[in-house]
């Protein structure tokens, strides 16, 4: 068992010793640094507050008395990618053929 264990011990240093190894640590460790610098560079750092303040006026937008009272009694037809499709309508409606949920298969 110890000479087993020797062997396996000796093939691993081999592996980890090889070109081969060392060149693809080498290749990942120069993909790190090109990732590194994509995310810490200006343009990344914009875009992402861009997308932080997009967010936050939708946000304001969705969040807002005027938009929640539009939608107030509104339907909601929302299909998934294999055709089901389910609709959401207010259950405090006043038309009679409304169903607060529906679901159909289309």
């Amino acid at each position: 068992q110890m000479l087993a264990m020797k062997k396996q011990g000796e093939e691993m240093k081999k592996h980890f010793d090889s070109p081969e190894w060392k060149a693809q640590m080498e290749q990942m460790k120069k993909q790190g640094e090109l990732i590194k610098k994509q995310f810490d560079s200006p343009e990344w750092k914009a875009q992402m507050e861009q997308i932080k303040k997009q967010g936050e006026l939708m946000k304001k937008q969705f969040n807002s008395p005027e938009w929640k009272k539009n939608m107030k009694g509104r339907k909601w037809i929302l299909k998934d990618s294999v055709g089901g499709v389910k609709i959401y309508a207010p259950k405090d409606t006043d038309e009679k053929n409304d169903q607060p949920v529906k679901e159909d298969q289309q």
